[in-house]
């Protein structure tokens, strides 16, 4: 079968994107009505049109908070990626790590991963360091997966500041809790957890993932892995 252009195939490339898809919807719930008997031609009583969506309600009601958190971490991502900060950082790391035991690679990986996704949120800190993680795993002849599986679990320990993840602003938005008291009750879950991650990578991980050997994909010199050199190629 035939690949299905759709819509974008009618503007020139690079003009479209799945954001305009997204933006006419949210549109379109400013223009449909939300009751289409108001259109019946014999109506006993005539009915003031109403759309689905008004735009007072959505500047009270919709957590545009969330809306320009979730937004600035793509373009944070988008922004390390273009101004190759990330290959800075790999030479710092990569230098730093040189003849390093594996289990203090992921034990300080994981640390600085679960502090930054505090402050910078979980996504940007996802896109930055999976490709440093791959480097430091080629350099050192190590399986990838030995860092960036740990380096993915820690970012998702964004358990105390409301700007780590979306789901924390809506919380803190609609559950009257305090950044304190997030603090409080998110850092324990934090440190237990660093330590689960380090303790099962660096046992069962050797067992069921086969850290012990390095996969063909990831042998120097592929280009399957999203290393600094290839993840920051313009």
């Amino acid at each position: 079968m035939d690949d299905v252009d759709g819509w974008f195939s009618l503007f020139p490339e690079g003009y479209t994107s799945n954001t305009c898809a997204t933006c006419v919807i949210a549109v379109l719930f400013f223009i449909l009505p939300n009751d289409f008997e108001q259109f019946r031609l014999k109506q006993k009583k005539p009915r003031k049109y109403q759309s689905i969506l008004k735009w007072n309600f959505a500047i009270r009601r919709v957590p545009w908070g969330v809306v320009l958190l979730v937004g600035g971490y793509f373009s944070l991502g988008k922004a390390l990626k273009e101004t190759k900060t990330l290959v800075g950082l790999e030479s710092i790391m990569t230098d730093a790590f040189q003849g390093v035991d594996d289990w203090i690679i992921v034990l300080a990986i994981t640390c600085i991963v679960a502090v930054l996704t505090e402050f910078v949120g979980n996504i940007p800190v996802i896109l930055v360091f999976i490709p440093v993680c791959t480097t430091i795993a080629t350099v050192k002849a190590t399986h990838p997966h030995l860092y960036v599986m740990p380096m993915v679990l820690a970012s998702q320990m964004s358990l105390m500041l409301p700007i780590a993840t979306a789901p924390n602003l809506v919380f803190q938005a609609y559950g009257n809790t305090s950044t304190i008291d997030m603090v409080k009750g998110g850092w324990m879950v934090n440190v237990i957890s660093l330590i689960w991650v380090n303790i099962l990578v660096n046992t069962y991980g050797y067992v069921i993932y086969n850290f012990d050997s390095v996969p063909a994909w990831a042998s120097p010199g592929t280009t399957m892995m999203p290393t600094v050199a290839n993840f920051t190629e313009p």
